[in-house]
Formats: C-alpha cells, sequence, structure tokens
C-alpha cells in the first residue's frame, strides 16, 4: 500500500496547498500580535522556535535565537528565528539613539537578497518604504488608558510621549551581518497587556 501523505490530504481537503497555508502564517505574522505564536505550532518546522519560547525569560540584552531552513511561501527562506529585549529606561538621563522605554523584536532573517524580500512581499501585503527600510501595519497606543489604533506618524520623524507604546512590522538590512530581517517590534511604554496582545507573556 502506498504511504499517503496525511498533511497533503488535508490540504486537498481544506482546498489549500501547503504554500498558501504558509503564506497565511506570513500573513498573520505580519500584524505583530499573539496570533501568529498560535499558528506557529501548527508547522513542524517551527517547532524548536515553539520550544524554544515556551521557556522564554527575556531579560535586558538577552535574545532566543534558533536556526532555521524554513520557506513558507518556497520563494524566501528564512534561516533562524529570533526574539530579544532591550531596556533603554537603565540609561536614565539620556535617550539611548533617539529610542526610550522597553524594546522588544522578533522575527526571521534571511541571507537572500534585500532587493529580492522586498520584491516579494510587496506583492503580496501594502509595505510602506521609510528611508533604507519598509514597515507594514504600524500601531500605537498614545497613552497607558488607550487602545492600540492606526500610527499615522509612522512615516514621519517624531518622538513617542512618555507613556506611549507603538508596534509595526519592519524589513530592513543588517549590512554588517549580511543578512535581511523581516521582524515586528513593540517599543515604548510596554506593559504585560500590551506583551499578552503581542504574545510575549
Amino acid at each position: 500500500m502506498k504511504n499517503i501523505n496525511i498533511l497533503a490530504m488535508t490540504f486537498f481537503l481544506l482546498g489549500l496547498s501547503p504554500t498558501v497555508s504558509a503564506e497565511s502564517l506570513m500573513r498573520t505574522f505580519s500584524y505583530c500580535d499573539a496570533t501568529f505564536f498560535e499558528k506557529m505550532k501548527e508547522y513542524p518546522a517551527l517547532n524548536d522556535a515553539s520550544n524554544a519560547l515556551k521557556n522564554m525569560k527575556l531579560d535586558d540584552g538577552e535574545q532566543v535565537s534558533v536556526n532555521l531552513n524554513f520557506s513558507p511561501t518556497g520563494i524566501v527562506t528564512f534561516n533562524r528565528f529570533f526574539v530579544s529585549h532591550s531596556n533603554f529606561d537603565k540609561y536614565d538621563d539620556f535617550t539611548y539613539l533617539g529610542l526610550r522605554g522597553q524594546y522588544y523584536f522578533w522575527g526571521f532573517e534571511t541571507t537572500q537578497s534585500f532587493e529580492e524580500v522586498i520584491r516579494y512581499t510587496s506583492s503580496r501585503i501594502a509595505i510602506l518604504k521609510v528611508g533604507n527600510t519598509y514597515i507594514y501595519s504600524p500601531m500605537i497606543r498614545h497613552n497607558l488608558q488607550g487602545q492600540w489604533v492606526f500610527n499615522e506618524y509612522a512615516t514621519q520623524d517624531y518622538n513617542l510621549a512618555p507613556n506611549a507604546a507603538e508596534k509595526m512590522l519592519i524589513i530592513e538590512k543588517d549590512e554588517q551581518r549580511g543578512v535581511v530581517r523581516f521582524l515586528c517590534t513593540l517599543q515604548g511604554k510596554v506593559t504585560d497587556e500590551d506583551l499578552h496582545y503581542v504574545g510575549l507573556e
């Protein structure tokens, strides 16, 4: 009897291809919320990343890093998944590189060209060019009592208010390491509720 690929059969019955399902994973990731971390558990190629996240305790300057060979679309291959945190409040009397508060970022790296990544991504979602980077779905919480809303100032030069926080998808080229980073960021006056909202707690 021939072996039956149960996963492929499931996709067939649902009217989906594995590539379509994987693309939906990346679209979920692009919103930078907790839905992505739940969905990634469905992908065997991301098991190591999921397991690392279970024991994650991000102190300032520490990082969760998992090597990958994951091509969710068959075009862009991700080589690493990571989560990191920095506490810029520790600098007290000055703002470090224009950043203040807590800074979390998580996502994927690829060794493929920046141009290739941008070309493919821009054919799927409406990314915005800001300087040498691209962003998507910028959101802001203006104060501790506020709700997350679309950040209409994301493409402008501005400073966050003391009790504000922002999050967005960023695609950027790391010239020094020769990789392209496809990542979500959360920064500012980050609360426990914010961490729960994005899936980091």
